[in-house]
């Protein structure tokens, strides 16, 4: 009798095991993307990258992509953020979802900005990231690729004199082109940086 009830113990236990490996097989198989959503609530950011980013790869769609970036961003990996942010600023269709968004040009520029940061983080050539930086402000507001950037070169241990003086140089060009609402912005911006360059 003794045997009989180990031996069912057992058999339960190895049933439910295997029943929890199949479950969990299905959702890395066939939903990678709900799998992601469970490892972000329990805080496995890098679990919640990797089955996202699986979740894109079967899809191809743009909102698991925009899902991606953020489990990207909230991981805060430099390298993966500045690998899938490129995928959605490569893609037209982000452009123009974030048009049909009531504050959808501030998500534009959030992302582009944490994707520029992203690229300067990483060691990416100083002119490509300035170049970059300004190819993705469409317009010179508040908060833009640009000045993100300016906030990421300040803030190394020894300020990143190329970049700023490389942004510099693009912002005293736009001091002549661009349109009257966002001279004054860049016209600050500009003369922070003579400031700073010049201490």
């Amino acid at each position: 009798m003794k045997k009989l009830i180990i031996k069912t113990s057992i058999i339960t236990v190895s049933a439910i095991i295997a029943a929890i490996l199949l479950t969990y097989l299905t959702f890395v198989i066939f939903m990678p993307g709900r799998l992601a959503g469970f490892y972000d609530k329990l805080g496995l950011e890098r679990q919640a990258v990797k089955q996202m980013s699986r979740e894109y790869e079967k899809t191809d769609d743009l909102s698991d992509l925009i899902k991606l970036c953020q489990y990207c961003d909230k991981y805060g990996d430099n390298r993966l953020i500045a690998q899938h942010f490129s995928k959605l600023f490569d893609n037209e269709a982000f452009l123009n979802y974030t048009k049909t968004l009531e504050n959808g040009s501030e998500l534009y520029d959030l992302f582009a900005g944490k994707f520029v940061v992203a690229l300067y983080k990483t060691g990416k050539d100083s002119v490509f990231v300035v170049d970059r930086a300004f190819e993705l402000t469409h317009a010179y507001v508040e908060y833009n690729p640009v000045h993100a950037l300016i906030v990421a070169a300040l803030e190394r241990e020894s300020i990143d004199a190329v970049t700023l003086t490389g942004i510099k140089d693009r912002l005293q060009i736009l001091l002549t082109t661009a349109p009257a609402a966002e001279i004054q912005l860049i016209s600050s911006h500009y003369d922070f940086l003579v400031g700073v360059l010049t201490e």
